[in-house]
């Protein structure tokens, strides 16, 4: 294309700002600047991968908003998960410590052995990657024993 991609932007001046609000953006919001980046980042790829102005045009607001939902849809999944399991893991630790050694214990043996290993390392005071790492299995696969264990011990506690 012989426009330069500057130029257009500066002859479009609501292209980012009107992305980001059809994505249910604000200013206002802690990460608008970064969306605003990732905004400028997708239309200049598209930008150079359009060969006439009219193609940019075709794609570069849809592509745009699409992969800035993606981004917000990814941190929002990210965020409740972090907050939900490590939430659980708390409410684990906690139930351990105020229940007897011998409880504790009764309870470990009832459970799977790959859940008795889970219990193990949050006793330790390990992370989610850390149990991960250790056990050599992947992050979702402990937050499943996670949620298993946090079943067990409504049911074993009551």
């Amino acid at each position: 294309m012989t426009e330069n991609f500057m130029d257009y932007l500066e002859a479009h001046p609501r292209l980012v700002p009107g992305i980001l609000k059809h994505c249910g953006l604000r200013v206002y919001q802690d990460k608008y600047q970064d969306y605003q980046q990732d905004v400028l980042l997708v239309l200049w790829e598209m930008w150079g991968e359009s060969e006439t102005l009219a193609d940019f045009e075709k794609v570069a607001f849809t592509s745009a908003r699409c992969r800035v939902l993606d981004i917000v849809r990814k941190e929002i999944r990210i965020s409740t998960r972090t907050d939900y399991y490590g939430e659980t893991m708390e409410v684990v630790v906690a139930d351990f410590s105020a229940r007897s050694e011998m409880e504790v214990n009764l309870f470990l043996a009832s459970l799977p052995k790959f859940e008795k290993l889970i219990c193990q390392h949050l006793l330790a005071g390990q992370t989610i990657a850390e149990i991960a790492r250790a056990l050599g299995c992947s992050r979702g696969k402990i937050y499943r024993g996670l949620g298993a264990i946090e079943m067990a011990t409504k049911r074993f506690f009551k």
